[in-house]
């Protein structure tokens, strides 16, 4: 009995691929949907399949998964399944109050405390009948997370040219020492044009080594780019369109290279984050070329796809009747609702808008 089912939410993958390497050398066998779900099959199928297959849950427990209805969805499975599951806080956070009688484990200071931690969830998982090792290293594990300081590596990164900066100004004095020696040795004083030119030049090729190391710092290499980067998406990087015309779909075309990054739908009694339900965003890293669809599929219906998508860029998400939010079943009208970037609403989307022509977003 070593089969566990880790459940998380996509801003917490960083931790939850560390923790599933950890426990796979421990002897767990871990089903992970970044790694586990074949290409071309559908992914509420995969899912299912690795919760009915796994034995318990590791329920990576933060701000972000608590938010998360896939989640939700997976914790509260195993609950009506009455099978075991591991609560692993990252965050301070408060657990849901049908967890409350669940052991849980602390992992919200994981550079400090990781390991004793670790100890106490395999303790944890070794008494509920699973057979994992209990031994871990002296070393601690590094987990990358979002409370990580930002200036840890650009710190760690800083501290390198230092040696050779002194290598750099040692070089210096001595090539000013022997030309001195040398004039003396000739018999002259070194002309003052040599003595100011000579440690100019000097200097200038001795701090020839600190630039190129400079340049390699991957610090300065990963800011730049990175706020170009910023500076294109917001400039116009998001442009779509969000069509429907019945309850059967509801599609989003992608008009320009986008960034999903924080975008939801948001009704009068719910917000959908696009991101929680579009695990493969999370390969892309969630930029999304011009002529790619998302669509929200209702279950058990195949409405045809719409000739400005680009069939092998499309992604495709399909939800129970009860879980159609952009179409009311008892009035049986469509729904108007909101579009959110980061919480911010960037306008609301009529229905009979989103029917006609469809609704359009852009941040150009």
């Amino acid at each position: 009995m070593n089969k566990l089912f880790i459940s998380y939410a996509r801003k917490d993958e960083p931790f939850a691929r560390q923790l599933a390497t950890l426990l796979s050398e421990s002897g767990a066998d871990i089903w992970l949907d970044v790694e586990d779900i074949p290409g071309g099959m559908k992914w509420s199928s995969a899912i299912q399949q690795g919760l009915d297959a796994a034995e318990g849950m590791i329920l990576i427990l933060s701000s972000s998964s608590l938010g998360s209805r896939n989640v939700e969805d997976e914790w509260q499975y195993y609950l009506d399944k009455n099978k075991p599951i591991f609560p692993v806080l990252i965050e301070k956070v408060e657990l849901p109050y049908q967890l409350n009688r669940v052991q849980w484990v602390d992992f919200s200071n994981p550079q400090a405390h990781f390991l004793e931690s670790y100890r106490k969830l395999l303790t944890a998982l070794n008494a509920k009948g699973f057979s994992l090792g209990t031994a871990v290293g002296t070393a601690p594990f590094h987990i990358k997370t979002a409370a990580a300081p930002a200036s840890t590596p650009s710190t760690a990164v800083s501290s390198r040219p230092l040696p050779l900066t002194w290598i750099a100004i040692v070089a210096a004095i001595v090539i000013v020492a022997l030309i001195i020696i040398l004039s003396l040795l000739n018999g002259s004083n070194p002309p003052a044009t040599s003595l100011t030119t000579t440690p100019s030049d000097t200097q200038s090729s001795a701090a020839t080594p600190t630039q190129p190391e400079e340049t390699a710092n991957p610090s300065p290499a990963v800011t730049q780019p990175s706020a170009a980067a910023e500076a294109q998406i917001t400039a116009g990087a998001l442009d779509i369109t969000i069509t429907h015309s019945n309850k059967d779909s509801l599609t989003i075309l992608v008009t320009t290279d986008t960034d999903f990054t924080g975008l939801a739908i948001e009704t009068t009694s719910q917000t959908i984050p696009i991101t929680d339900y579009f695990d493969g965003l999370e390969t892309l890293n969630f930029q999304v070329k011009t002529g790619s669809c998302l669509r929200f599929i209702a279950e058990g219906k195949s409405p045809p796809l719409p000739r400005a998508c680009d069939r092998e860029n499309t992604f495709v998400q399909e939800l129970s009747s009860s879980e159609v939010f952009w179409y009311d079943t008892v009035t049986n009208q469509p729904v108007n609702f909101s579009l959110l970037q980061n919480g911010q609403s960037l306008g609301i989307c009529s229905a009979a808008v989103a029917a006609a022509s469809g609704c359009k977003f852009s941040s150009s």
